[in-house]
């Protein structure tokens, strides 16, 4: 999981956009009784009133994960929930609203707070980004999600290198994230989940619509870097590595795709045996699948109702074991079910 976080002025202009019609917003916590960006501006108003010199109220965060991992709505709220405590917002007197986005591949919440409680303190806040980072990591130990990177790993940067005007900036285009911020998250998550080899990076990049360059001498092929660019708002943005954040030199994205190499060929005994697994309880449960189908198609054959009813509590059983080994292999590889499907058993 990882967070980026900004401070507004403005409740309305924040809610349009989360809630706005190009996004789909879908909200799934919170402590506000509104479904409209304008009735939740409303009742922010109500906290905001309390403290009419504070100029930048808003406080909004944005929650991602990795992709192939998805939360319900409730465990959603229930991540939003913890995040403002960890930062030191309590969220039984801070107002807050959790929508969720589906417009990119990786699932993601805007937590939208208000920074006045309900009994007129002001939260002050310090070093949000970075308390945000460590936030983030304990939900994911508290909540038993993937272990993503954190802002002290080996290599790791701080956060991109992101100023508030350019911020400011994005967000008046509609884009929640700047394009470093947004190449940044890409970036960590495939050195997290990926094969381990510049090939692959560039691919996966490429699917995520970021090209990546990489600057090798002709004369030598010695790699010097890598620059990235995407498209946002009809806008080409173009970045040295160097320019998203301090952590991408060479030497450290080279670093970290060994590493990740060598973690895939650690793991490549453990998947063969869960694939295996996985083979023989596939086997055991189509027969008992066909059972359950036959007792569905004579509704009045005692027999095979019976047989169906066995039938189905063994299969549940097996489902239960099934799942459980899809869920470790979503661990090892980190791209989901679906992705594991196409390596093959």
């Amino acid at each position: 999981m990882k967070g980026h976080v900004k401070r507004g002025s403005g409740f309305r202009g924040v809610l349009n956009y989360c809630l706005g019609p190009s996004k789909n917003g879908e909200i799934v916590g919170g402590n506000l009784d509104g479904q409209a960006a304008r009735e939740l501006a409303a009742e922010f108003g109500i906290s905001r009133n309390l403290r009419p010199e504070c100029t930048r109220p808003v406080w909004h965060t944005s929650l991602s994960l990795p992709l192939g991992e998805s939360l319900t709505p409730e465990r959603w709220g229930e991540a939003a929930r913890r995040l403002l405590q960890h930062v030191g917002m309590d969220p039984e007197v801070h107002q807050f609203v959790v929508v969720r986005h589906h417009d990119t591949t990786h699932e993601h919440v805007h937590v939208i707070a208000s920074r006045i409680s309900l009994d007129g303190r002001l939260w002050h806040g310090q070093r949000e980004a970075r308390a945000v980072h460590e936030a983030t990591q304990k939900i994911e130990k508290e909540m038993g999600l993937a272990q993503t990177p954190g802002p002290d790993a080996p290599g790791q940067s701080r956060h991109p290198q992101v100023a508030q005007p350019e911020l400011d900036m994005w967000l008046r285009k509609g884009e929640a994230l700047p394009p470093k911020a947004e190449i940044a998250a890409v970036l960590e998550e495939i050195l997290a989940v990926g094969e381990g080899t510049l090939e692959d990076l560039v691919e996966r990049m490429g699917k995520r619509d970021i090209e990546v360059r990489v600057n090798q001498s002709p004369s030598t092929a010695r790699i010097s870097g890598l620059s990235f660019s995407l498209t946002r708002s009809g806008e080409v943005c173009a970045y040295k590595a160097s320019q998203v954040a301090k952590g991408y030199s060479w030497a450290n994205l080279e670093k970290k795709m060994a590493a990740r190499l060598a973690e895939i060929e650690q793991q490549k005994p453990d998947q063969a045996k869960l694939r295996e697994q996985r083979k023989n309880l596939s086997e055991k449960l189509k027969p008992l699948e066909d059972v359950i189908q036959a007792a569905k198609d004579n509704p009045f054959d005692p027999d095979a109702l019976r047989n169906g009813k066995k039938a189905e509590k063994d299969a549940g059983a097996l489902r239960e074991k099934l799942q459980a080994i899809r869920e470790q292999l979503r661990t090892f590889d980190g791209l989901g079910e679906d992705w594991d499907r196409g390596r093959g058993d």
